[in-house]
């Protein structure tokens, strides 16, 4: 019976090895995919549709300074996770990649035109209103602004 517990206490060891050797292998195949994702998704050229409002080159900027990453899977799953506008009159901006270098940016504008007809109407008036009220306004007199 001695001989037993011995023999258990024996093979204890080989499969401390394998446990640990198994681990090393997952560690090096994690490694490898994140040196993968880092390598291989890397941004080198960003495209964007749908902007009515901003310049490509001013939506660009604005996505250089508010949380840029340069790789194009960390861009997208930042995007969709914080979902990011960038800039104050754009909705919504929806990201994928193309080619794993090629980021595309679709930008959605906010609608200006939400505008009442009415209130539109009368903001036509207001050049005409405003020219007649300084041809008419005299020295001495009081300006109501």
């Amino acid at each position: 019976m001695g001989e037993r517990n011995l023999k258990l206490v024996a093979d204890n060891k080989p499969r401390k090895r394998h446990i640990l050797l198994l681990f090393a292998c997952l560690a090096v195949v994690l490694g490898m995919g994140i040196y993968f994702l880092i390598t291989d998704f890397s941004i080198q050229k960003i495209q964007i549709s749908g902007n009515n409002t901003y310049t490509n080159a001013e939506i660009i900027e604005a996505m250089k300074e508010d949380g840029y990453i340069d790789n194009t899977l960390l861009m997208i799953a930042q995007n969709q996770i914080f979902d990011q506008t960038y800039l104050p009159f754009i909705e919504k901006v929806s990201m994928s990649y193309d080619d794993s270098h090629i980021l595309k940016v679709k930008v959605k504008d906010k609608k200006i035109s939400q505008i009442p007809e009415k209130i539109g109407k009368e903001l036509r008036k207001l050049p005409a209103l405003c020219d007649h009220a300084v041809n008419d306004i005299k020295s001495g007199d009081r300006v109501m602004i």
